[in-house]
């Protein structure tokens, strides 16, 4: 089993069922939190089917009429046309509107160093009298001047403790081209990508007298495409096109909120950006930043033609983000802004823009030039090579790492001011934002992902109608975030790739069932990574073999987290997470350590090996595998595994003084050795010990640890 199916969150109980199969298939609206510490061992009952909800879940697209989809209307963001010069006239102003809770403009008009003569019944627009100088008689009015105050300290706060490393990759962000900048998130698929689109750039460290000269870029960005470029000129023509109709000018000329280095003087702007600021105030808004608005639009675009990349690379479009704040030269806000407008420009170019026809044809071809570049015989080997650095070379390739910095940079600490409770809704066409990640899904099962995946609401300016704000593309690259309803999910090994291949990482809630259909056969599995909880650890691993068409059993304030992955037709993972309530019951009916009800306890682990061919283990020999008071059924068809909680206790607590881990898999029982040793703890004898010793225990009654 790959390690990346293992939970990031101490403490917590996973079930892990990985369906091997050869065509396979199979509320809470809000990303599950982290579960309470657990305190007691927990049996496992891996069943038969049980019965369907009798409903799948959905994302409906928000009410068009009342709320106009960004995809169908994208090409009204345009400037100096008075008929896109309101908020309800121009796409690119409306879907950042939300920011109007806590900044009124002057004048609520694409006006800022522009002007429209009338047209079509719209009136004449005249050039803004703002002057871009924060706090003078033609600004605009703070809203909330606790979210806006903390706004630009932040920057001010960030950018005094900004390190030299952060002020090179700041000064590199700001003066090549976005593409060039964030193809290096491909990391060992980097310098083939480079080759094969030709990419140059002229700006390749900071220049002496950069403090002084402006060095702009000279390099040709994305690299060539078209016939120029016959190999790859599809791919490139589909980077190069993606940002169609995503002007960030219109915003900025329309909400006229200045750049942080304007609003305080306590802003330390790079040094050597020093000549890269504008002189001319009146038509240099902050809001919405379009270094990050272009650096998200490419960093997907990337991850979409090479979806073995897909969170690194969305992960590298919101780190230019940042390194816009840490330049001093945008604000939080400003970023949020512009990963916003940012996807919802790529989602319409792909959907109804003309890279809509270009899109399939762009990613064969990258996939098939990348493969021959590295010498991957297949898409799989595509994939394990893009993955094949440490995070010395690859700084993407810590999962965990990764995952916490994008939400951190989706909020960049800013708290929830509105509505923490509504539920979340999915734009229309956001669903091809997911196309090549998750082929295997159809388009209504990648909204719902999204759906499932997207982040609280409240937070400022993020709850805009159609819900860009809130999508978290890294986390729904690793599936659904919950089954509100019942699930059945089909792959295609012949297909190849993700088809047959994935892996989904997330900690699914929710009541619904996940369902495999086809002719493969499965295997469940419990799985949890070793921890230590005040000095007593215990370890053990269970084993289930489903038939064809049998379904993962879910049971009330369970979570799952699942991943797929594949042989001969593609292989289901799903993890179950118990809550914390169903663990605080179980504390409190069997106290741990003498600490009395409620007290805090120690907690089993439980490992995993999975698919066909695990590790069956050894057969236990010897009273450590054996208690009498203990009581196990085996049902090698079906391969059904049910245990007492305290049976599971014992076993792996005299497992665990041994330094082996319990298993038991297609009926036998066996010890193997521990991945790792952590300290040996102070553990209580097994208490079926005293029977050896001619004292004697009711099997009725559980033993008590002292």
């Amino acid at each position: 089993m790959s390690p990346f199916l293992l939970s990031s969150r101490p403490f917590v109980l996973t079930l892990v069922a990985a369906l091997c199969l050869s065509a396979c298939g199979g509320g809470n609206d809000s990303p599950p939190t982290a579960a309470a510490t657990p305190t007691a061992p927990v049996a496992v009952v891996a069943a038969d089917a049980p019965k369907d909800l009798g409903f799948t879940d959905s994302a409906p697209v928000p009410d068009q009429t009342a709320v106009l989809p960004f995809v169908d209307n994208v090409a009204t963001n345009q400037r100096g046309d008075a008929r896109y010069a309101t908020k309800e006239t121009n796409a690119g102003v409306r879907v950042v509107a939300g920011f109007l809770d806590f900044w009124q403009p002057s004048t609520l008009l694409v006006d800022a160093g522009t002007s429209a003569a009338a047209q079509a019944g719209f009136p004449a627009v005249a050039t803004s009298t703002w002057s871009g100088i924060p706090g003078d008689a033609t600004d605009g009015k703070v809203v909330n001047a606790a979210v806006l105050g903390y706004n630009i300290q932040y920057v001010v706060d960030v950018t005094a403790k900004r390190t030299p490393a952060q002020e090179l990759a700041a000064y590199l962000d700001d003066r090549r081209g976005k593409a060039y900048s964030v193809s290096d998130g491909l990391g060992p698929l980097t310098a083939a990508w480079r080759a094969a689109a030709q990419q140059t750039t002229t700006i390749t460290g900071i220049p002496a007298d950069a403090t002084t000269v402006l060095y702009n870029e000279a390099g040709n960005n994305a690299g060539v495409g078209g016939g120029a470029n016959p190999s790859f000129g599809t791919v490139i023509d589909l980077i190069n096109n993606i940002g169609e109709n995503g002007s960030t000018e219109p915003a900025k000329r329309y909400f006229k909120y200045a750049r942080p280095w304007r609003w305080s003087s306590s802003v330390k702007v790079v040094p050597s950006l020093e000549p890269a600021k504008s002189s001319t105030p009146a038509t240099d808004g902050g809001f919405v930043s379009g270094h990050t608005a272009e650096a998200v639009r490419n960093g997907f675009a990337f991850g979409y033609v090479v979806p073995e990349r897909f969170q690194e690379m969305v992960a590298r479009g919101l780190e230019l983000g940042e390194n816009r704040i840490l330049a001093g030269m945008h604000s939080p806000l400003d970023v949020i802004g512009g990963r916003i407008q940012g996807h919802a420009v790529a989602a319409a170019s792909l959907s109804t823009g003309a890279n809509a026809a270009r899109k399939a044809a762009a990613r064969a071809q990258a996939q098939s030039v990348l493969m021959t570049a590295v010498g991957a015989a297949d898409a799989t080997a595509l994939n394990t090579f893009a993955h094949s650095q440490g995070a010395d070379q690859d700084r993407f390739a810590d999962h965990a790492a990764s995952k916490a910095a994008y939400l951190r940079r989706m909020t960049f600490g800013l708290t929830q001011v509105g509505d923490k409770t509504k539920p979340a809704v999915v734009p229309k066409g956001a669903e091809v934002l997911l196309e090549t990640r998750l082929p295997y899904l159809d388009a209504e099962q990648r909204r719902v992902v999204l759906k499932t995946t997207a982040i609280a609401s409240g937070y400022p300016a993020m709850d805009d109608p159609e819900g860009w704000g809130r999508l978290n593309l890294f986390d729904a690259a690793d599936g659904y975030g919950a089954f509100n309803g019942d699930v059945v999910v089909k792959m295609d090994a012949s297909l190849g790739g993700f088809h047959a291949m994935d892996s989904w990482r997330n900690d699914i809630g929710g009541a619904g069932k996940l369902s495999k259909t086809g002719t493969g056969t499965g295997r469940q599995e419990q799985l949890q990574r070793r921890h230590a909880a005040r000095g007593r650890h215990a370890a053990g691993r269970f084993g289930q073999r489903l038939r064809p068409g049998q379904r993962l059993r879910r049971r009330r304030h369970a979570g799952l987290q699942c991943g797929l992955d594949g042989d001969d037709g593609g292989r289901l993972h799903a993890a179950r997470r118990h809550h914390a309530a169903d663990e605080h019951r179980r504390q409190r009916r069997r106290p741990l350590g003498g600490q009395g009800r409620g007290g805090p306890g120690r907690h089993p682990e439980h490992h995993v090996q999975g698919g066909r061919g695990a590790q069956r283990g050894r057969r236990a020999h010897g009273d450590q595998q054996r208690c009498a008071d203990r009581q196990v059924q085996r049902h090698r068809g079906a391969g059904r595994v049910q245990g007492h909680a305290d049976l599971h206790r014992h076993r792996t607590v005299a497992a665990h003084r041994r330094g082996l881990s319990a298993s038991m898999a297609g009926g036998e029982v066996g010890l193997s050795p521990l991945r790792s040793r952590l300290p040996r703890p102070r553990v209580p004898a097994c208490p079926c010990s005293s029977a050896r010793r001619g004292r004697t225990r009711s099997s009725a009654t559980p033993p008590r640890w002292r």
